[in-house]
């Protein structure tokens, strides 16, 4: 970009947000960008300040973009691992629907410990201390047993749920945000993540391995469609 575009030192630091009309080329050969901008006018300039703006240019840890979760979104690691997720999500929509599934919302607060998948997180409203005192709450006995088992919870299996569709319309599935309140602190626990449930009607084990296997290589066969770019760079990640 020419300086009389605009002045260099306002899109240099790192952050910056910038709104630019220009044509697109193809760059010289030898050069590592794969397309080149050819900036004419720059309509708006988000201006950062870089002795303010945390997220340098340098390789960064996970650990530290958990620090900075309101920007770690502009880090070329996490901005792969949406588009992938969002590839994923779409990919899954997508295989079930051509197999003539019914997506199925099924509820995240329930009172149901289906099939007792794990620790469920329990819904309450946040009471404060003046408000305990209020009430006098630390003086009440403690709840009867039916009414913990009546306790609301935070979804840890959506089999129940849609099972009850698959009895009424066939094949069915649901795929949203699953918790699961066990105390483990280890990359291979997660407190909240998705989970997509199909249901086949009239359907043996040897459907439901066919089913689950043309899944998996949907998605392969989409991710390598859709983000390849996003793979090679996590791969090396």
């Amino acid at each position: 970009m020419d300086a009389g575009v605009a002045v260099l030192s306002k899109l240099v630091a790192t952050g910056t947000c910038v709104v630019v009309d220009g044509i697109l080329k193809v760059p010289p050969e030898g050069t590592k960008q794969r397309i080149e901008l050819r900036v004419e006018k720059v309509v708006h300039i988000g201006e950062v300040d870089p002795a303010k703006y945390p997220i340098p240019k340098t390789k960064l840890t996970l650990e530290f973009l958990r620090d900075h979760l309101h920007l770690r979104s502009r880090t070329n690691t996490i901005a792969a691992i949406a588009q992938i997720r969002n590839a994923l999500a779409f990919a899954t929509h997508s295989f079930f629907q051509e197999h003539h599934f019914l997506y199925v919302h099924t509820p995240i607060i329930t009172t149901s410990d289906c099939e007792g998948a794990g620790e469920m997180f329990q819904v309450t409203t946040l009471i404060s201390e003046a408000e305990i005192l209020e009430k006098d709450l630390i003086k009440n006995p403690p709840p009867l047993e039916a009414d913990m088992e009546a306790a609301k919870q935070l979804v840890s299996e959506r089999g129940l749920a849609v099972e009850t569709y698959a009895y009424a319309v066939s094949n069915v599935y649901t795929f949203g945000p699953t918790f699961r309140a066990e105390q483990s602190h280890t990359s291979r626990h997660l407190a909240e993540f998705w989970m997509v449930e199909p249901e086949i009607a009239f359907a043996d084990l040897q459907d439901d391995m066919n089913c689950a296997e043309a899944y998996v290589k949907y998605l392969c066969k989409w991710l390598l469609e859709k983000c390849l770019d996003d793979m090679e760079f996590m791969a090396k990640r």
